[in-house]
């Protein structure tokens, strides 16, 4: 995030940066807490049946009228856009005499400048992701064959000031690097001249959505599958329903492949750009016990 997106608050590590932590006072802790931990800056849901909502609501009310209304706004002004493609690899910190085969991680990832105000086309995309990292895909065939070691994952990025598509090859070399992004970007090309087999758009778009169905059928899902990613899609993107409009919109994955828009969208916004961050980052024996 850091290399695709320099300066931005998604740079930070939600945890801390552990060489920063020992830096952090009381003060700062607390002058963090009382700025953003207020009703005014949390989206609260309901989930289920209710016979009587309202009574929900005034139980939040009882808290929450205890409190003077503020105007929050999302600034990133440290954020600078990039205009070229970015190559890094770094260090992560591992114990001395650690093995170091295949413990590298690669990510590739695609700025896409504008995408975060097309709804529908951000849609298009995000629905993409799932059959391009589908077993029976063609990047999925290539990247077994040249890096059968690895795993290879994608999705899109949404807490950035720009919406990103992202490529990761986990369990890899550092020197895998560049032909991890050289098969990303022909199976990319592949898709923009012809889209996608229909079968497998099918086959994915049925999976996907069983697997969103069957997260209601679990225990608790109200506070650990659902509300987490209904509130987490609405502080990305500002929309409260944007989740909702994800589910729904896989029921349109194989109109969209039959009507073009998935190998246009490819076109569009990912083929040829100029805006992507290749960082590799690989395990160093020995840093864990010097940052100690």
């Amino acid at each position: 995030m850091r290399a695709a997106f320099p300066g931005s608050l998604v740079g930070n590590d939600s945890g801390g940066d552990p060489a920063c932590i020992p830096d952090m006072t009381w003060e700062m802790l607390k002058n963090y807490h009382d700025l953003y931990y207020h009703p005014s800056n949390c989206a609260a849901y309901l989930y289920g049946q209710f016979e009587d909502y309202a009574a929900f609501l005034a139980l939040l009310d009882g808290y929450f009228s205890a409190y003077e209304r503020r105007e929050f706004t999302r600034t990133d002004a440290n954020y600078t856009p990039i205009a070229e493609p970015v190559e890094q690899t770094l260090p992560f910190p591992v114990e001395q005499g650690s093995g170091t085969d295949h413990a590298a991680m690669v990510y590739y990832v695609f700025v896409c400048p504008g995408l975060n105000q097309d709804p529908r086309e951000e849609l298009v995309l995000n629905t993409l992701t799932g059959l391009l990292i589908d077993d029976a895909s063609g990047l999925q065939q290539g990247l077994k064959a040249a890096l059968p070691y690895g795993t290879f994952y994608s999705y899109i990025e949404e807490d950035a000031p720009e919406s990103a598509i992202v490529f990761i090859a986990d369990s890899v070399n550092a020197g895998d690097a560049r032909t991890f992004r050289q098969i990303v970007d022909e199976s990319l090309a592949e898709v923009a001249e012809n889209g996608f087999p229909q079968d497998q758009v099918d086959g994915v778009m049925a999976s996907m959505t069983i697997d969103t169905l069957l997260v209601r059928e679990q225990s608790g899902v109200g506070v650990e599958g659902v509300i987490p990613d209904l509130a987490g899609s609405y502080a990305a993107t500002g929309d409260p329903w944007s989740y909702v409009d994800y589910i729904e919109a896989l029921d349109s994955m194989d109109d969209w492949n039959r009507q073009g828009l998935y190998a246009q969208a490819v076109s569009d916004w990912l083929l040829d750009s100029r805006t992507t961050a290749l960082v590799a980052t690989y395990p160093q024996p020995g840093l864990k016990e010097e940052n100690d």
